[in-house]
């Protein structure tokens, strides 16, 4: 599966999606995409300033879609993998309702951070009562 294919299966499921059957199709933004057609494309429906899909090509068959609300922010996350000729949703990330990242992203935070302290921070004693990883 080329880049091509995989960018219009993802717009393929997105407009396919649609809970209601008034809103438009997502349609490709040459203004906002310009000159990194290969690398990101946007897409967004007629009439409709603040809603966009945008899906990026991460490289090695990897692909993320994102989706804006009303206010233009970036809610959800969309990762997708190719296996041969298969295109896979292989992650989702959404922002809760009260704006904190979902609990899934956090803990996977929590965890890049401990990996880091522990790789890059030399052993040091603990004091007495300090709790350690």
């Amino acid at each position: 599966m080329d880049i091509d294919q995989a960018f219009e299966l993802i717009l393929e499921h997105y407009n396919g999606q649609s809970p209601n059957e008034k809103s438009k199709p997502y349609k490709l933004n040459e203004r906002f995409t310009g000159n990194e057609f290969n690398y990101k494309r946007v897409y967004t429906r007629e009439g409709d300033d603040w809603h966009w899909l945008t899906i990026t090509n991460k490289g090695e068959g990897k692909f993320m879609a994102t989706f804006t609300d009303e206010k233009g922010k970036i809610t959800d996350w969309h990762f997708y993998s190719v296996k041969g000729n298969e295109l896979i949703l292989s992650d989702k990330e959404r922002v809760e309702k009260d704006g904190r990242l979902s609990f899934k992203h956090q803990l996977n935070k929590k965890i890049a951070e401990a990996k880091h302290t522990i790789i890059n921070e030399p052993n040091r004693h603990r004091k007495r009562g300090e709790i350690s990883l």
